[in-house]
């Protein structure tokens, strides 16, 4: 299996890579099996992928969860989360737990169908689906969940996403 240098969480027995596959073991093991028909032009082909019950969190640290950091910050991040099943994997397929390491950017995308916030890295376009709320120990003591620490961001992308329905909806009306 792969390994992400072995890193150890401070209350875990195991190794991140016995836990969540890599990029690369998806595109090897499940190719195809959670990537989402694509329906923009301008992402290049890459797959679209869901990603469920995710956390940010440091490379050397998974337990530490982090906001969503600004794209010039993201060297050191790393996404954990669940692929969701995409149309074509068998059925029945659960989801895969998935790390991604090597992102190049994340984005806000405003577009009726694909709204959301999207992770891209060199082998697909994730978008953040629902944010874990499993309680993680931060430092000093603090427990805390992804889904708490995106409260800010989440509020910050509705107001967005709302202004875009007006927007939206005032150019229809012309």
């Amino acid at each position: 299996m792969f390994n992400i240098s072995g890193y150890y969480g401070p209350t875990m027995s195991t190794k991140c890579s016995d836990m969540f596959l890599s990029e690369e073991e998806i595109e090897e093991f499940y190719k195809g099996q959670h990537d989402f028909p694509n329906t923009e032009e301008d992402v290049d082909g890459m797959p679209f992928r869901h990603l469920t019950d995710w956390f940010i969190a440091r490379k050397e640290n998974m337990s530490l969860r982090l906001p969503l950091p600004p794209c010039s910050e993201l060297l050191g991040i790393a996404l954990y989360g669940t692929l969701e099943p995409g149309p074509q994997a068998a059925k029945g397929s659960k989801g895969q737990n998935v790390f991604l390491d090597a992102a190049l950017e994340w984005c806000i995308d405003t577009a009726h169908k694909t709204r959301g916030i999207w992770f891209h890295t060199a082998f697909a376009w994730y978008k953040f689906k629902s944010p874990s709320n499993t309680p993680a120990l931060q430092p000093g003591g603090a427990v805390i969940s992804q889904e708490g620490k995106h409260q800010e961001t989440r509020a910050k992308f509705n107001l967005v996403s709302n202004l875009a329905d007006i927007f939206d909806a005032m150019d229809r009306k012309k």
